[in-house]
């Protein structure tokens, strides 16, 4: 596939010795993976399936769709989607664009999708830098996109000004990949309601201190372009003067 398209297919599913066969799902070989994976229902193997054998996102999309799931299977597609994310080596953005299509096509997608992020949030401690620096991509994308509200990593559990280091690792991921596309104004506008909204003290005050102490210093061992890197930092400052209640 197309880098143009939303990245390459999965890079862990290419199975050795196989053909994708123009797209048509493979039987051995990808429901071995399928099982090494731990997919265990038959539904969770058929999303999986498609995941890995498709051409693109708009191949997988299709093919997703055609599979007429409903109800709680349908929920299954977020969860095998994130899952396939975060193993792989590095951020593929195949995932995202096959998840903005998910959400754009259903209301009860935007929800799912809402869920299962949040849910993969909470269970941070348990991943490796790899999987975090993925789910971070993954998130950041979809706040950017405004598919789901940057309040989203609420459910990281920050606590009033401690930041942990998996919690830093994702924190100043999301924040780059966030802060290099998001106009100023948004930016202004989602931190404000940090700070305006009681129940967001804790984010508002752990995201402050990250930013002021940590953040740009971190950026000091960026690849991004110069141009990129100016715009992020600009609004970084811009982000701050939010979550203290100030004016741009």
């Amino acid at each position: 596939a197309s880098e143009v398209l939303g990245g390459s297919p999965s890079s862990f599913g290419k199975v050795a010795g196989k053909s994708m066969g123009g797209g048509e799902p493979l039987g051995p070989d990808y429901m071995k993976l399928a099982s090494e994976q731990r997919m265990n229902t038959d539904i969770r193997r058929s999303i999986f399936v498609v995941l890995m054998s498709s051409e693109d996102y708009v191949d997988a999309f299709e093919r997703l769709m055609g599979l007429g799931l409903k109800g709680s299977q349908e929920r299954e597609m977020s969860r095998v989607l994130l899952h396939c994310c975060l193993q792989e080596a590095a951020y593929n953005p195949y995932y995202f664009y096959i998840a903005r299509s998910l959400v754009k096509q259903s209301k009860q997608q935007k929800l799912s999708f809402l869920f299962t992020t949040s849910d993969k949030l909470k269970e941070l401690a348990a991943m490796s830098a790899r999987a975090i620096a993925n789910l971070a991509n993954f998130t950041a994308a979809f706040a950017a996109a405004k598919l789901v509200p940057f309040t989203i990593i609420k459910a990281l559990g920050l606590g009033n000004g401690n930041v942990n280091k998996k919690q830093a690792l994702f924190l100043q991921i999301f924040l780059e990949e966030h802060l290099k596309v998001a106009r100023a104004e948004d930016v202004h506008q989602q931190l404000l309601g940090v700070f305006m909204k009681p129940e967001y003290k804790a984010l508002q005050v752990s995201l402050s201190m990250y930013i002021m102490k940590y953040f740009a210093k971190n950026l000091k061992h960026s690849k991004l372009e110069r141009n990129v890197l100016n715009r992020v930092k600009t609004n970084s400052a811009i982000a701050l003067k939010a979550l203290n209640g100030t004016a741009m």
